[in-house]
């Protein structure tokens, strides 16, 4: 049985990075994710280019969530205050 051991959230913090280039050079992990809005991103890109793992960015997610409450929110905005308070 193998296991496989991902990281997640790299660029999220100087200590992620730190620990995820421990465990990339035991060669421990096989895959890992990168936080494209993470303040560490640009060491984070660098620790991904120096070793042979695969790799996926949580932009997608972070997109996904934006486009969810996009609808959500342009409904609110066209109810009028008044008549929302007349059903209370």
């Amino acid at each position: 049985m193998k296991v496989l051991v991902t990281i997640d959230d790299l660029g999220m913090a100087e200590d992620v990075n730190r620990g995820a280039e421990i465990l990339l050079s035991k060669g421990v992990v096989h895959c890992l994710s990168i936080m494209a809005t993470g303040p560490e991103l640009p060491e984070a890109v660098e620790l991904a280019r120096n070793f042979n793992v695969a790799v996926s960015t949580v932009l997608v997610l972070i997109f996904a969530g934006a486009v969810a409450g996009f609808f959500p929110a342009w409904r609110a905005a066209s109810i009028h205050t008044i008549e929302a308070l007349k059903d209370e």
